[in-house]
């Protein structure tokens, strides 16, 4: 029995003199962006292996042909038969760009019967609020990776010790801390009760969790960083001061929003 082409652009039936087998013709494929569901449909060849005689095949990457899971017959009529991309994350690194070619072999020899024209592919659109285990919406080939979603809304007050209120929910999305950024010029480390002296300049990122309250002050703060009012501190913790240059402001102060959202 004589072999069919594996070439690329084969999906049409082939003869050759003394064959026993014809390739199924006019391959179609159906695949809506993003989902991990796809259908194929042809017209029976013969002489192929019957029922579980082929499978279908994705082009990894652009270089390696893979197994999918299932087997089909090639030598009855498809039509809009149901199958499957990979379930595990991953699984190829171009479904975003030129697409996931497909194509259907025969399980015996591995010959190709043709490949699909319409490759799987998928478009990047907003996340879900929902878990969607079959559809890939930020196209990273991962089909239901979550995260956190974040929105930051600015404190209208950013001085030090402003009383401040967030709502408790932003555009549907709950409340989660005040974020806080203040630049610190000059700041000293102290290291057995002795200062070490100048260390150059700080951002020094900080949360509160109230919705409401009062901004730190100036001179004071939070889990163990105490502003000195004039020079280092002799002491064992980490110590900042405001020094030369402060303003009396916070570099940022925000309402911090967050929702667990899927892509």
């Amino acid at each position: 029995m004589s072999a069919f082409s594996q070439g690329a652009a084969f999906n049409t039936a082939f003869w050759q003199s003394g064959s026993t087998s014809t390739a199924p013709s006019s391959l179609a494929l159906s695949h809506s962006s993003r989902n991990q569901g796809f259908t194929v449909s042809w017209t029976a060849g013969s002489g192929n292996g019957g029922v579980g005689g082929c499978k279908l095949q994705y082009y990894q990457n652009g270089t390696t042909w893979v197994d999918l899971s299932g087997s089909y017959n090639c030598d009855a009529n498809a039509s809009s038969v149901s199958a499957s991309l990979p379930t595990s994350n991953s699984w190829t690194n171009n479904f975003n760009g030129t697409g996931v070619q497909i194509r259907l072999v025969r399980s015996s020899d591995s010959n190709s019967m043709g490949v699909f024209s319409t490759r799987a592919t998928c478009t990047s659109t907003s996340f879900s609020l929902t878990p969607t285990p079959t559809i890939d919406e930020d196209c990273d080939a991962s089909w239901d990776n979550s995260d956190w979603d974040n929105t930051y809304v600015a404190l209208a007050n950013k001085n030090y010790g402003a009383a401040y209120s967030c709502a408790a929910t932003y555009s549907g999305v709950a409340f989660y801390k005040v974020q806080l950024n203040i630049y610190v010029p000059e700041y000293f480390s102290s290291t057995n009760g002795s200062c070490v002296g100048s260390q150059g300049s700080l951002n020094m990122g900080k949360t509160l969790s109230p919705m409401s309250g009062s901004l730190p002050t100036a001179t004071t703060y939070q889990s163990g960083l105490n502003f000195a009012s004039t020079a280092c501190q002799a002491a064992t913790v980490f110590d900042v001061r405001p020094g030369a240059g402060t303003t009396s402001a916070m570099t940022d102060a925000d309402c911090h929003y967050r929702q667990l959202v899927y892509r």
